[in-house]
């Protein structure tokens, strides 16, 4: 009974880990890309500044 009970409870912090590292690697990826686009828009408008000019 207690092996059956470690295996489960080994099984389950497995799948939330996993879950868990998942979840955080999409909001960094998210996080990173939403900040490439702000830097991007930035540029631009510092190259339209510059053409103003």
């Amino acid at each position: 009974m207690k092996n059956r009970e470690l295996i489960f409870k080994t099984i389950v912090v497995t799948i939330t880990a996993i879950v868990t590292i998942f979840v955080v690697g999409f909001l960094m990826r998210m996080f990173i890309v939403r900040n490439a686009v702000k830097i991007e828009h930035n540029d631009e408008m510092l190259k339209s500044e510059f053409r103003e000019d």
